[in-house]
């Protein structure tokens, strides 16, 4: 027997229903009965990873997949200030991360140029030093330091600060 086909309208997008009733389904988050372009034209989540998924309006399959999204970006690791200081110090020390000299020269350089925005200090050379079998990074005095040198003033006790000016 042929399938009849069924009047009404659309719960969805309001379009008149003369679709046969194979081609219609109830939205399996909001039970409206929805036609077969406001299913999306085929059971949502069918070619997806989600295939085993009851059909749903092309409304609640986007706030669906809205939802997934903002799941799987939310989802961010929490770092305490001394766990980012490790990833610091083993990026500094050539641990981890870096393939070249050139990357690591930059991190240092943008590392001392973050230190002196907040602090006080102008980065000058940074480079690889043969004689300290390390890398270095200048920092000269600027209208920012604290009279007392600041943060910088227990290292490289050979040249001191006061009040901005080498002393």
């Amino acid at each position: 027997m042929a399938d009849p086909g069924i009047g009404g309208a659309c719960e969805v997008c309001g379009k008149k229903l003369h679709w046969k009733l194979s081609e219609l389904a109830f939205c399996n988050d909001c039970g409206k009965l929805m036609c077969y372009e406001c299913r999306g034209g085929k059971l949502p989540g069918a070619d997806s990873t989600v295939a085993s998924e009851r059909p749903r309006c092309t409304v609640c399959w986007d706030k669906f997949i809205r939802a997934k999204v903002e799941k799987d970006v939310h989802m961010a690791k929490v770092l305490t200030g001394s766990e980012l200081s490790q990833i610091v110090d083993s990026l500094i020390n050539g641990t981890e991360g870096f393939d070249c000299t050139d990357q690591q020269l930059s991190f240092l350089e943008e590392l001392a140029t973050l230190l002196g925005e907040h602090c006080g200090g102008k980065v000058g050379t940074v480079e690889y030093t043969e004689d300290m079998e390390s890398y270095t990074v200048a920092i000269y005095a600027d209208d920012n330091l604290p009279a007392d040198g600041g943060v910088w003033k227990d290292y490289d006790t050979d040249v001191t600060w006061t009040d901005g000016e080498e002393t």
